[in-house]
């Protein structure tokens, strides 16, 4: 029985990385190099330009969402949420089993004195509503698009599957969120502050603060969508707005299971599966996969790393300014 943290980390980098390459082996093996080579060098890239403006609107909005959910409980200027946010989005997107919201918990600690616990209940309200919103999208998806029986069974698993996931999620949140629940926290008094903590912030669930929350959410997955209709326009891919529904629900779902950085495997397996509900090729969803990481999720990555090094560069610099300060003669 694996006791350590270290023996665990390794435990769920293993699981991610077989998950991950089991389905890219999967999805590669629907197809031939020629093929892939076919779709990837007719790439329009215009239609990537503008996949890439409004993916940058919708960090944007992502942004703006989660002050308003973090101001409900601590004042940080948007500057600040935008610099959290960013760091903990590019962890997420290379550090395996989601840790990457630690990360953002830890940073926001460290950067801003926020109680992690604090920023991990603002976060779990984030992911809530943006699973809510997914599994909408999936739903219009598989209302509207005529697939055969095999195919519609498949999709109404994984909206079965993703419905019991947010749903106790939802569930527990707003449970942990009551306000009889603080009477248990002083049992295990050695996490009394950070349950206390952690359920201050899910107070915005009682709020009507929380609507404006899911209004956020709707149009940034408005954006977001828009940027996957375009990455697959540029791919040779035309949808309609109700089947772009149905890829957003799959290929964000497929995010939620263990994979290698940059959900390598996971999405390329996700794209050939939505898209090949509408009869397209492999080739074009591994293409089109491959171009979201590329030209979606790798820049939002370097802009995060980036910020992430020049906070830790700088820390070093006043800390070792300090250092020589303090030991100056007087």
């Amino acid at each position: 029985m694996m006791k350590s943290p270290l023996s665990r980390l390794i435990f769920k980098i293993a699981i991610g990385l077989a998950v991950g390459f089991g389905l890219l082996w999967l999805a590669l093996g629907q197809v031939k190099g020629e093929e892939v080579w076919n779709v990837a060098s007719k790439i329009d890239f215009r239609w990537v330009a503008i996949a890439m403006c409004s993916y940058a609107m919708a960090l944007f909005l992502r942004i703006v969402r989660w002050s308003t959910i973090l101001n409900a409980v601590v004042q940080l200027r948007l500057s600040q949420v935008a610099v959290t946010l960013l760091v903990g989005y590019a962890a997420n997107s290379v550090l395996p089993a989601r840790l990457g919201e630690l990360f953002r918990a830890d940073f926001c600690r460290r950067e801003y004195h926020v109680p992690r616990s604090t920023v991990l209940g603002t976060i779990a309200i984030e992911r809530l509503t943006d699973g809510i919103i997914v599994l909408a999208a999936l739903l219009i998806g598989i209302v509207a698009v005529h697939a055969d029986a095999e195919t519609t069974a498949t999709l109404r698993s994984v909206m079965l599957a993703g419905t019991m996931l947010f749903g106790a999620a939802g569930l527990g949140l707003y449970l942990i969120g009551s306000g009889w629940s603080p009477i248990l926290f002083d049992k295990v008094p050695h996490l009394s502050d950070r349950l206390h903590a952690f359920h201050a912030s899910l107070g915005l669930l009682r709020t009507f603060r929380m609507l404006l929350v899911l209004f956020e959410s709707v149009i940034i997955w408005l954006f977001e969508g828009s940027a996957l209709w375009a990455i697959l326009k540029a791919c040779g891919v035309d949808l309609s707005v109700a089947q772009t529904s149905l890829v957003v629900g799959v290929v964000s779902l497929s995010t939620l299971l263990p994979s290698p950085p940059g959900f390598l495997g996971t999405m390329q397996f996700a794209f050939v599966l939505a898209i090949g509900v509408f009869g397209y090729p492999a080739s074009q969803g591994l293409v089109a996969a491959t171009a979201t990481q590329l030209f979606l999720l790798l820049p939002m990555i370097f802009v995060g790393l980036t910020i992430l090094a020049w906070r830790y560069l700088a820390r070093t610099i006043a800390t070792h300014k300090a250092e020589r300060k303090s030991l100056a003669p007087q």
